[in-house]
């Protein structure tokens, strides 16, 4: 039987509240839950912030760099071993398309902004008089259309992607990339 946990220790600043916020969406899931990060320095920290309260709930926290190599967090998620919830960078969630099909809550904690690494986008920065509209721009949203549809087309239970950057609401061209996304992104 699941137990509650304990209150959280006092944490401080904009981690805090992003503990915090994950930690409150997440602790009633009973099935399985998705947190999508950017860098591995953020997984480790969130990893060491919630694993012991999700465990203490019952919940067993998959993190990408923390809980075992690839193939042993692909097989835990299909072999669907009790509530969990999958860590890990989009990356991750784009090349290897874990099994998602009992998704109750997803969260991604920030907008994966970076420019492409391809030889095609290096020579094009260098025509482009402002490279971060026409290239940073729809490749964010490129990114972030393909992990919508990694976990719109396994499951139909869940119906949103809750987007926790601030950017997306407070900025022109976090409007424009929220313009070209399925409907089912929440900013919060």
């Amino acid at each position: 039987q699941r137990q509650h946990a304990a209150p959280r220790p006092p944490l401080v600043g904009r981690a805090a509240g992003l503990i915090g916020h994950i930690y409150d969406e997440l602790k009633d899931i009973n099935k399985q839950g998705l947190i999508v990060s950017t860098s591995k320095a953020q997984i480790t920290e969130l990893h060491t912030a919630l694993a012991k309260e999700f465990d203490e709930l019952g919940i067993t926290l998959l993190s990408q760099y923390v809980s075992g190599s690839k193939g042993k967090i692909l097989s835990k998620i299909s072999n669907n071993e009790g509530p969990h919830i999958l860590l890990c960078t989009h990356h991750f969630l784009i090349r290897n398309h874990p099994e998602l099909t009992h998704l109750q809550k997803a969260i991604m904690t920030k907008i994966p902004m970076s420019l492409p690494h391809h030889q095609y986008y290096s020579w094009l920065k260098k025509e482009t008089d402002n490279d971060f509209n026409k290239l940073t721009i729809p490749y964010t949203s490129s990114v972030l259309y393909q992990v919508c549809q990694n976990i719109n087309s396994q499951n139909d239970t869940i119906n949103s992607l809750q987007m926790l950057d601030v950017r997306l609401d407070k900025t022109h061209w976090g409007q424009d990339i929220l313009r070209y996304l399925p409907e089912n992104i929440t900013p919060n």
